[in-house]
């Protein structure tokens, strides 16, 4: 029997993370929401009477729309980052077949779920 396939990972902590992608929609939506919500204030604040109305529910559409997309950002699935420890020799290549390796120092390897 080969070193290699009697080494194993040893799995210490397990964390669940956002993607990228779902915090850039998260934070984008938050920010329109926010200019909206303060632009909608505003215009109801305002003493011009001809369109207040038009832009106060424009504006409260916009934040609203806002808020959807932060709210399908917070909806996305999120990754499983795991941490585990090399239990003898273990043969990276068969690792990299079901996990992305993120990172790899010394006996400590970082693994997402793909």
């Amino acid at each position: 029997m080969s070193a290699e396939i009697t080494g194993g990972l040893i799995q210490m902590t397990a964390h669940t993370v956002r993607t990228g992608a779902a915090l850039a929609l998260i934070r984008a939506g938050v920010a329109v929401a926010a200019l909206f919500g303060f632009l909608a204030v505003c215009a109801a604040a305002s003493r011009r009477t001809e369109h207040k109305r038009r832009y106060v529910l424009i504006f409260l559409a916009f934040a609203l729309a806002g808020a959807v997309m932060a709210a399908g950002g917070a909806k996305q699935p999120m990754r499983k980052v795991l941490y585990c420890c090399a239990d003898g020799p273990v043969d990276l290549q068969m690792v990299a077949t079901r996990y992305d390796i993120v990172d790899v120092d010394g006996k400590l390897l970082t693994l997402m779920e793909r």
